[in-house]
């Protein structure tokens, strides 16, 4: 079995759509939804759109919620592709980021009465790749149709903030 392309963050041709919406939860839900439309369009199985859309829901609810404090002058960004191999996910808040290792585990035993984490702890166990780019408040997820296709290029990560501002046509929705 050959395995997936690696992707290339920097590569403003690898993301398809780039839509910008306001920090509402209405606005969160019409973008979940034409995401998840698109990845059933390609193919994706029911077990792979339900770890899809666990993880988007969890990535723009804390985006909106821990990144952008709920502030409806405030946007969110979400940049991603989606191909029958694999979907591919950026999103970007105004917050001033966070490390996902400052966040505690939500399973031990000290924090499973504590209401934080967890969404984290799901986009972690549920996409093939998740992480934030240093320093930023750009959360990366993808998720591999193949279990056997390696991860995206680490490296690539690096240059993505000084090219994230740049490029693609950006889409409101309101």
């Amino acid at each position: 079995m050959q395995d997936a392309p690696t992707l290339n963050y920097v590569d403003e041709q690898q993301w398809q759509r780039d839509i910008t919406i306001p920090s509402h939860p209405v606005a969160a839900d019409t973008v979940q939804d034409r995401i998840v439309q698109e990845i059933l369009d390609h193919g994706f199985d029911d077990k792979e759109v339900f770890s899809i859309r666990l993880a988007l829901a969890e990535g723009l609810t804390n985006a909106i919620k821990h990144g952008n404090k709920s502030d409806a002058s405030k946007n969110v960004r979400i940049r991603y592709s989606v191909t029958r191999e694999r979907f591919d996910i950026m999103i970007i808040d105004e917050g001033p980021g966070f490390d996902p290792a400052d966040v505690p585990n939500p399973i031990a035993d000290e924090n499973l009465d504590k209401p934080y984490g967890r969404g984290v702890f799901l986009m972690k166990k549920y996409m093939t790749h998740f992480s934030v780019v240093p320093h930023t408040s750009i959360l990366v997820m993808s998720k591999m149709r193949s279990t056997q296709a390696p991860p995206p290029d680490e490296t690539a990560i690096d240059g993505l903030q000084e090219t994230v501002v740049i490029g693609l046509k950006t889409t409101i929705l309101q």
